[in-house]
Order: structure tokens, then C-alpha cells, then sequence
């Protein structure tokens, strides 16, 4: 329960003066049993569509703040939605598969039935250029790779390697 950090948070967030849309993170501190804030992104985040689906119109309602009006307090929204960053969960999956072991929380479900960051039908363009970018990644560590383990290493002190001067 992210309770206990929600003083701290109000704290930090009236003493910048901020008000407007937001995401948090937490991490869980086995120490002492509490959440910790790790991360505050004072901006729009990947998941805002998802939290909309849920019921709660954070745009709209950063809009009517904007504009000085009355912003509704949220009705009840849907509790145990699921919503994903394909890219990233497609990775995550793909490294619990390999160290041979399941992927932390649900996987089927979220892909059927979870709202998707990047790819919807009636826009598929954020999904294909991030899928070409994180293949365009993998190929360039994949190209460092073969191109370091075909070049001597100068900290080895190859002799057969120009770079290496005598000492």
C-alpha cells in the first residue's frame, strides 16, 4: 500500500506549486516495508489512454482546470483493468522465457483483453515505429558485439593490435 508515501508526495508536490497531470513510481523497500518515490514524471504518461478507459478522463479534466472551470471529482472507475507498453512487456516476457522461468503476474490476459499504449487498429503507426526502433536497437548491439569480439582488445595488450603502443 503506496499510503504511507502519499504525505511526502503532497508535500513535494505543494512546495513546487504543481498541479496538473503526473506519474509516480514507487519502489517497494524490503528494509522497512514501505513504498519508496523513485520517479516524478510531471507529464502526460504511456498509460493515460488506459486510465481514461478506466474512467478517469485525465485530460479532460486537466483541460477544465486549465481553463479555470470546475473539474468534476472522478466517479468510481474499473479496478483491475488491464493495460500494457507492448514493447516493453513483449521484452520482459522474452527474458523471464530465457532464464526459464514464468513472467511476473498475469501474461494471456493483458495481451487479449488489456488496452494497449502503442497499437490500435485505427493507428497502427506508433506501434510499427516502436517495434522498428527497438529492432534497430537490437541490431546495433547486436553489430557492436560482432565487430568488438573481431577487434583485439587493447586492454588485453594485444601486440598484434596497432593501437597498443609499447610501454
Amino acid at each position: 500500500d503506496v499510503a504511507a508515501s502519499m504525505p511526502a508526495l503532497r508535500t513535494l508536490l505543494a512546495a513546487t506549486r504543481y498541479r496538473g497531470i503526473f506519474m509516480i513510481e514507487f519502489k517497494f523497500d524490503e528494509r522497512d516495508g514501505l513504498f519508496k518515490i523513485i520517479e516524478l514524471n510531471a507529464r502526460p504518461f504511456w498509460l493515460i489512454g488506459h486510465v481514461e478507459r478506466a474512467g478517469v478522463d485525465l485530460p479532460w479534466m486537466s483541460y477544465l482546470d486549465a481553463q479555470g472551470l470546475d473539474v468534476p471529482r472522478p466517479a468510481p472507475y474499473q479496478v483491475g483493468r488491464y493495460g500494457m507498453y507492448e514493447i516493453l512487456d513483449a521484452a520482459a516476457i522474452g527474458r523471464a522465457l530465457a532464464g526459464r522461468r514464468r513472467p511476473d503476474g498475469p501474461v494471456l490476459k493483458p495481451w487479449l483483453l488489456g488496452d494497449k499504449a502503442l497499437f490500435w487498429w485505427s493507428d497502427p503507426m506508433p506501434a510499427l515505429g516502436g517495434l522498428g526502433q527497438s529492432v534497430a536497437r537490437r541490431l546495433g548491439r547486436a553489430m557492436d558485439r560482432v565487430r568488438g569480439s573481431a577487434t583485439p582488445s587493447v586492454e588485453a595488450g594485444d601486440a598484434s593490435n596497432p593501437a597498443v603502443t609499447a610501454r
